[in-house]
């Protein structure tokens, strides 16, 4: 609900704010999550501010090799399916 958005420039800006804080004050998401989420928003330009993580200069400049197959999303995971994100665990460097 709260969404960064991260031009190759690697200026941001946060998107959907309000409807983030609104989501909270109207307690449709627990307060509880605040804390973790704005921790992880830290972390987030951390990378952002020293080009590390997916933002650094090997990810901006990365495309597939023409061979390889395209990926598909496991259905457990496509709109409408009985999941929508992936589980918890430590995030992808």
């Amino acid at each position: 609900m709260l969404d960064l958005w991260v031009d190759p420039d690697l200026t941001w800006r946060w998107k959907d704010a309000d409807d983030y804080r609104r989501a909270l004050d109207d307690h449709i998401l627990d307060p509880k999550i605040e804390a973790p989420i704005r921790a992880e928003a830290e972390a987030v330009l951390e990378e952002i501010k020293n080009g590390s993580g997916p933002f650094g200069r090997e990810w901006k400049d990365f495309h597939p090799e023409p061979e390889w197959p395209e990926p598909e999303l496991p259905v457990a995971y496509a709109w409408g399916g009985s999941e929508w994100a992936l589980a918890p665990g430590e995030r992808l460097s």
